[in-house]
């Protein structure tokens, strides 16, 4: 199982959900490198980096399965993208950092502003200055794989 068989899920969920892949696929390199046998230290698995708790509620019975894990990322990206009116940009630090990050801490700011933001290097007491940076070079990174998308 490899690229080939995740272009199909990816296509396939894609269109189900609503998001352009090459959003996904972007996504899926930053997150995991395209492994989807990664844990990350914070405990994020698979291709598509879902946290333990995130995949219970989407449903994922096992989120090193490379099909369930895009299938419930892309769903979870998609519900983000409802929740941040559609913004690509907002959802994907939603995805990196959680909606609570972009909505309570940065005002719905673009996470590729934060740097300027009064909150920026505050250690918050659930995700600390790193965690923040990482966000905007996540955002950052997806521009520059996927450069022509619309922000």
């Amino acid at each position: 199982m490899g690229a080939e068989q995740y272009k199909e899920w990816v296509d396939q969920y894609s269109e189900k959900y609503g998001i352009w892949p090459p959003i996904v696929w972007s996504m899926i390199q930053q997150e995991s490198g395209g492994d989807p046998t990664a844990v990350s230290p914070a405990g994020a698995q698979g291709l598509m980096q879902l946290m333990p708790e995130t995949s219970k509620e989407l449903g994922v019975e096992d989120p090193m399965d490379p099909q369930q894990n895009i299938e419930g990322g892309v769903r979870y990206f998609s519900g983000l993208m409802d929740q941040m009116g559609d913004d690509v940009n907002l959802a994907l630090g939603a995805y990196n950092s959680g909606a609570r990050t972009v909505n309570e801490r940065y005002g719905g700011a673009d996470p590729r502003t934060w740097r300027s933001h009064p909150n920026f290097g505050v250690d918050w007491e659930d995700q600390g200055a790193f965690a923040q940076e990482e966000t905007v070079k996540y955002v950052e990174g997806i521009h520059g794989l996927v450069p022509d998308y619309r922000t």
